[in-house]
């Protein structure tokens, strides 16, 4: 797919008019500060993350805990969807709101090693680009304390209303 072409939605977009181009999604989803993971757990159970995150290459990356809810639905759920909003602002006088938003979705796989340490410097060269030398220890002392996954953009779409 061109960056500049729209993904066609297997369900139909009532304003067309909307829909960003690949390319439009893809640098409005880096710039975003945070987004929402959504997760299934085995019991079909719905989960919704905020979360600090990277993209590198094609894959949103992000680092959590050793343990918990997430962790449990990742290894049920092999796909997962990610959605940013910004720019949200209400109009309340016209019952409206103008927003920008993206939803990605794709396979969920855990980073290790060098892969590991590439996302960890991904997400302090985007929250702490001014503390760059500082942040190569800071990762060396928290490799072990947390985990690192990688969704990979299989499908993204964004909208806007401006």
């Amino acid at each position: 797919m061109k960056d500049s072409e729209t993904i066609e939605h297997e369900y139909p977009m009532r304003h067309k008019n909307r829909l960003m181009s690949t390319k439009e999604a893809r640098a409005l989803l880096e710039r975003a500060d945070y987004g929402v993971l959504s997760t299934t757990d085995v019991e079909a159970r719905t989960y919704g993350t905020p979360l600090n995150f990277c993209v590198i290459d094609e894959s949103i990356c992000f680092h959590v805990a050793l343990d918990g809810r997430k962790i449990d639905n990742f290894a049920t759920t092999h796909e997962a969807s990610f959605c940013i909003v910004e720019r949200a602002e209400i109009l309340p006088e016209h019952f409206t709101c103008v927003f920008e938003s993206v939803i990605a979705e794709g396979p969920l796989s855990e980073a290790f090693d060098e892969e590991k340490h590439i996302i960890l410097t991904g997400l302090v060269e985007k929250y702490s680009p001014a503390y760059r030398k500082e942040g190569g220890p800071h990762i060396e002392r928290y490799l072990a304390a947390c985990r690192t996954f990688r969704m990979r953009i299989a499908r993204i779409s964004g909208k806007r209303k401006v």
